[in-house]
């Protein structure tokens, strides 16, 4: 009953059409009262349903400060892989009950975040990342905006589980993320795809930690 929380708070414009397999782009401002109160759409992968859609890039607060000066700690969950940030398992009210202002978000995974052509590098500049630069673009996003809701920009911690560890391994080595997180927690992850410990993704990989 002391938490409070947003979801489904856009941090980028929809990713379909025009900017389908582009970088992220500014989300559009919008007019009066934006509700909060239930979860966006979660980006489509093998998975179908009314509350998949292309039209994804949200995040999701859980704050238990009561003021926009409590400076609290923050936590930046990326999901595993073919999940979403709706996933009950992802409920950031635990976090946000030991004084820790939590957040997730989505980002594109499958073909739409992750599809590598010499054509679309062709035409972008950039081809095969597109999920990765929405984990960045979300991370921008809380870095600007998280003192609002009660949390320290200069105390951000990136986690994950599963595919959002290799995701957190990411953000902790990408030059386009200095000076926005204090460290990182990654969860049952790999380091990258030549990791010796790793001999497949089957379910094997779900078990292994290389913190």
């Amino acid at each position: 009953k002391n938490i409070s929380t947003w979801k489904g708070v856009p941090y980028a414009a929809s990713p379909a059409g025009e900017n389908r397999w582009r970088p992220p782009q500014p989300a559009p401002a919008w007019n009066g009262t934006l509700k909060t109160t239930s979860f966006g759409l979660t980006c489509p992968s093998t998975e179908t349903g009314d509350d998949i859609g292309e039209d994804c890039l949200t995040v999701n607060i859980w704050s238990p400060a009561t003021s926009a000066d409590a400076k609290l700690p923050v936590m930046f969950w990326s999901n595993a892989g073919g999940e979403g940030s709706s996933t009950s398992t992802y409920d950031g009210g635990g976090m946000a009950g030991k004084d820790i202002v939590f957040v997730s978000y989505n980002y594109r995974v499958g073909a739409l975040g992750w599809l590598t052509l010499s054509e679309l590098e062709k035409e972008t500049g950039a081809t095969g990342n597109y999920g990765l630069l929405d984990s960045i673009a979300a991370l921008k996003w809380v870095h600007e905006n998280i003192a609002a809701f009660g949390g320290d920009p200069d105390a951000i911690t990136a986690a994950g589980q599963s595919f959002g560890a290799g995701v957190s391994y990411h953000i902790l080595n990408s030059h386009l993320t200095k000076g926005l997180i204090k460290g990182v927690i990654a969860e049952s992850g790999i380091k990258d795809p030549y990791d010796p410990n790793v001999y497949g993704y089957g379910s094997d990989y779900h078990h292994m930690s290389t913190l």
